[in-house]
């Protein structure tokens, strides 16, 4: 059932984007969906041929071959989603301009001369027009020298940035979404692959696999001459 989730979510991404950086963030949970949905089948169907402790030890070695799969492709994905955020983050700066200006100092204080009314009203007009030596003058600044309360100057500074680098900003709001849906999948796949092993009635044949051992080892001494 998880591995149709991964490959429908990892289908679903795939369709809704045009950019190939989110959708190979998604690459390899759909893999891991193929190999789950393998692994599930084979559960379903038991050899015939084998003990139920058979089949049982059987579905054991998978489910961990499954778990060291999982473990690869969750740590990929969250390392492939950290390295594309950097990268939007660091071409979104670029294009908004936010580095320190000579201005900034004379921003700031034209901006604190002003009414709290007329300053948001500026503010808000600067990051509709993409106006890069006003904002910049309040990207590291905090109410005290910009006079604006810190969330209303993050909400123009993002309003800023999606005017300044709209592809980037969007795709990063989709990374973003990949990052949360993929996490909620992850996590469901590891519980589900966990849940599919009986650890009671695999501790018990492998107790009693040692016990036969035991006996067998002590039968071929008793019959050796």
């Amino acid at each position: 059932m998880q591995g149709t989730a991964l490959k429908q979510l990892a289908d679903r991404i795939t369709e809704a984007t045009s950019s190939n950086s989110i959708k190979n963030l998604v690459r390899g949970m759909r893999n891991l969906g193929d190999a789950i949905s393998s692994y599930d089948s084979m559960v379903n169907a038991p050899d015939p041929y084998k003990s139920d402790a058979a089949n049982e030890k059987a579905k054991a070695n998978m489910a961990n071959k499954l778990r060291e799969q999982h473990a690869k492709v969750e740590r990929k994905f969250y390392n492939d989603v950290d390295e594309l955020e950097q990268n939007l983050n660091g071409e979104i700066s670029v294009k908004a301009d936010l580095k320190p200006k000579v201005t900034d100092s004379e921003t700031r204080s034209v901006l604190r001369s002003m009414n709290s009314q007329d300053r948001m009203h500026a503010i808000r007009s600067a990051a509709q027009r993409g106006d890069s030596s006003v904002m910049s003058a309040i990207a590291c600044c905090n109410s005290l020298l910009t006079g604006l309360p810190d969330d209303a100057r993050n909400e123009a500074l993002e309003i800023h940035k999606r005017k300044s680098a709209p592809q980037e900003t969007a795709e990063l709001e989709q990374c973003r979404e990949v990052l949360n849906a993929g996490s909620v999948a992850l996590s469901a796949a590891a519980r589900a692959i966990n849940q599919s092993v009986n650890t009671d009635k695999l501790l018990t044949a492998n107790k009693l696999a040692s016990q036969h051992k035991e006996q067998f080892e002590k039968f071929q001494v008793a019959t050796t001459d």
